[in-house]
């Protein structure tokens, strides 16, 4: 099975990664095949430190590199995490839907609440005696102001 070993300086959660090719080597599945979470073994002659991310083609899939291990001579065990974001973008970003939380805030709508938005509603009551009581032809003026929690 071919694997392309790359680096990745792009953060887990994003589609899109700026993805660099370091090579492509040949690799040999260890144990059962797991396609969310595979260990292969490889042979790499380049420093492990160049390399956290790779390409399957055979399987479709992009995978984070999760643990290196050196095995004798230039072979290494090599494990992998599925990389569903970048796996599956094209069909993420062709879906039309609405977004049910933001990773910016600059980009936040503010009227669909996703609860991370704190609200806060208090209610301030008072109850204020005029001095002179009220007029008795029904006629009132009432000025309210405020907005700093105080009695005006």
């Amino acid at each position: 099975m071919q694997v392309t070993l790359c680096n990745t300086p792009s953060e887990r959660n994003i589609i899109n990664k700026v993805i660099q090719d370091v090579i492509t080597v040949n690799a040999v599945i260890k144990g059962e095949l797991s396609v969310e979470n595979p260990i292969l073994i490889l042979d790499y002659t380049g420093d492990s430190n160049d390399i956290n991310y790779m390409k399957i083609p055979e399987l479709h899939r992009t995978y984070f590199i999760n643990e290196v291990i050196k095995l004798t001579g230039h072979r290494y065990e090599v494990h992998g995490k599925s990389d569903v974001l970048e796996s599956f973008k094209n069909d993420i970003l062709a879906m039309n839907c609405i977004i049910n939380k933001q990773q910016s805030a600059q980009q936040t709508n503010m009227y669909l609440d996703d609860g991370s938005f704190v609200l806060e509603n208090k209610e301030f009551n008072s109850v204020v005696n005029f001095p002179n009581g009220f007029n008795d032809n029904g006629e009132y003026i009432l000025i309210t102001a405020g907005g700093g929690g105080g009695i005006i």
